[in-house]
């Protein structure tokens, strides 16, 4: 069993070096790819995941153990769930002036990667697409323009499967 998505991303370009990569470049590629997935689990993911915890408290399943996941992250931020939710405008901001070099790239390409989606992109937009998951909410101001056209993009892969009008990802409805 494999977890983790970098781990199952150099999984997949291992087992199976006959098919697309993944990563493709080589080291390079393997280099940059490992970079993006740090930089969007910290700059992007942080500010992102840390406005969303009460919405994924709420979520969660009644047998899930709401308590400790509440007392973990407000021991982790110093502040309560609900205050850390209080300040998602905030958080929105920082995680748009973050992302903005990465929409002057995406007026120059497609894709993150170039001319077609791999694994940077991917982790990008599955972070991305966490909050409206959850709750509907769109954290990218209309001047990402870019990166709004490439994520329009991104969810008409796959034959639409992460588009919202497919039916697939509608938000989670908060359990009691």
């Amino acid at each position: 069993m494999v977890s983790d998505s970098w781990n199952i991303a150099c999984y997949l370009d291992e087992a199976y070096p006959n098919r697309p990569m993944l990563m493709g470049g080589g080291e390079e590629g393997r280099s940059f790819a490992r970079f993006m997935n740090l930089w969007t689990d910290s700059i992007i993911g942080r500010p992102l995941v840390r406005s969303l915890y009460l919405d994924i408290c709420k979520s969660l399943h009644p047998d899930a153990d709401r308590n400790e996941f509440r007392k973990r992250r407000e021991e982790r931020n110093g502040a309560t769930l609900e205050a850390l939710h209080a300040n998602r405008d905030k958080d929105f901001a920082e995680l748009n002036r973050a992302i903005a070099p990465l929409n002057e790239l995406m007026r120059q390409q497609p894709f993150v990667a170039g001319a077609a989606p791999a694994y940077v992109d991917y982790i990008l937009f599955g972070t991305l697409q966490m909050p409206r998951c959850l709750n509907g909410v769109d954290p990218l101001s209309p001047q990402q323009d870019a990166i709004l056209r490439w994520r329009g993009t991104m969810r008409k892969l796959f034959n639409g499967l992460a588009d919202p009008s497919s039916g697939v990802d509608q938000p989670v409805p908060a359990s009691a």
